[in-house]
């Protein structure tokens, strides 16, 4: 038994262990492609957006009307606000990823976007109504004043959604008066790239800030992560039992990360692990099978031999393989004594067919009748038959078929006599 369990107790230990392995390393793999496709994702973002404000840069009309206050704006100045109107439009043509593209000119108080030129006063409304506005009022005056550099910037309107902003300070061609690019990301945009839905209890996957500030995320179990852990562009490491894979953008210099609670890897892998003990006791059992097969019922017939060749106590002397000898050729004598029993009864049922016959076909069934009720039920069946064949007559005469009649009386006569003791002879036909 042990030498059907061993090799393939190993063998299912390791591949136990084998797919463990690879379990784990698709974990991984997992883990990197999630995070690399949201940073591949953003980072295409931030490139379109970025670009886009490098043109805005270099449109003369802005640099023109970020100078002038609104009261002093002209008619063609109006017009100059229309084309503006119309390259925001352009940029906004896919709805899917932006829900809000402005630009704010602190020195008019303008707030332009791909629909409408007016003070931030009178824009606000607008704003309000498509939950754009930050729950804290002073956040927006700083977010609309302020000045930055490219970057993501994350807060929670009124409702208690969280609104994701590219913002970008757009500097002056002539003097350092800047206005502010400011995007506004769809939700369900950000739902596609951080998506929750293959996410098991306890994981998290979201956008930090080099300061470790969360920028966006799915909803809840918001970890607290050292990122002083998180070196070079990407990788993994354990922290307070979670895997934590992250990734750095190489321009914005944010992290995507992917946390999975160590006990969540352990449950994928039990399923693993259950199924190798199953397999094995499987193999338990059919090995188990096979060497009840090979040994101990094929030892059966080696006891009984082993039985026979028992010493005697009457014939001490005589060795074990004679003994074993004599007695496989007694059993042996046996078996042929009962095969030739079975034979001779079956040569018994044969001559009785063919008495039978006999008597049917000389037209005797009358005679028939009378010999099984009167005669053959005294030997219960069992029949003699002889062939009788004259070789030679004892007289020689002239008259051959009285001679031939004479020599069949006394053939009869002689079985008569002779085999009254053992049969009961019919009549000579």
């Amino acid at each position: 038994l042990a030498a059907f369990m061993l090799p393939i107790s190993l063998l299912f230990a390791y591949l136990d262990y084998n797919q463990r392995e690879l379990l784990t390393r698709e974990i991984y793999d997992v883990q990197d492609a999630t995070v690399s496709y949201m940073r591949r994702t953003m980072d295409i973002e931030y490139a379109r957006y970025r670009t886009f404000a490098a043109m805005l840069m270099n449109n003369a009309d802005l640099n023109r009307l970020r100078r002038m206050s609104y009261a002093a704006m002209t008619p063609a100045d109006t017009l100059r606000l229309m084309d503006l109107r119309g390259v925001l439009s352009s940029f906004a043509a896919n709805p899917s990823v932006v829900s809000r593209i402005f630009l704010y000119l602190p020195t008019s108080g303008l707030y332009v976007d791909a629909v409408r030129a007016l003070p931030v006063a009178d824009a606000l409304y607008t704003l309000e109504d498509t939950a754009l506005l930050p729950a804290d009022d002073a956040l927006w005056q700083n977010m609309l004043g302020g000045v930055f550099r490219s970057q993501w910037f994350r807060t929670v309107n009124r409702r208690g959604s969280q609104i994701l902003y590219y913002i970008q300070s757009i500097p002056s061609t002539f003097d350092a008066d800047p206005c502010n690019l400011m995007v506004a990301i769809n939700p369900a945009y950000l739902q596609e790239v951080f998506s929750a839905n293959s996410l098991a209890k306890n994981e998290w996957i979201g956008m930090l800030s080099e300061t470790g500030k969360t920028l966006y995320g799915t909803p809840g179990n918001e970890p607290a992560l050292d990122l002083t852990l998180a070196v070079g562009s990407g990788g993994h490491f354990v922290a307070d039992r979670q895997l934590v894979t992250y990734s750095r953008s190489l321009d914005t210099r944010n992290l995507y990360i992917s946390v999975i609670p160590l006990s969540n890897i352990n449950s994928a892998l039990s399923g693993a692990q259950s199924l190798s003990y199953a397999v094995l006791m499987i193999c338990f059992l059919i090995c188990t099978v096979i060497t009840y097969l090979i040994t101990v019922n094929n030892f059966k017939p080696i006891a009984y031999l082993s039985a026979l060749a028992q010493p005697d106590i009457e014939d001490a002397e005589v060795d074990e393989f004679t003994r074993l000898r004599i007695t496989l050729m007694e059993a042996s004598d046996e078996r042929r004594m009962r095969m030739d029993r079975a034979r001779y009864a079956q040569d018994v049922r044969d001559d009785q067919r063919l008495v039978q016959t006999m008597l049917k076909q000389n037209g005797t069934a009358p005679l028939e009748k009378r010999l099984q009720r009167e005669q053959l039920a005294l030997v219960g069946g069992a029949w003699a038959l002889c062939t009788v064949t004259l070789i030679d007559y004892p007289e020689e005469t002239s008259d051959t078929q009285t001679a031939f009649q004479r020599s069949m009386t006394q053939v009869h006569d002689l079985l008569s006599t002779a085999m009254a003791k053992f049969y009961t002879v019919l009549p000579f036909y």
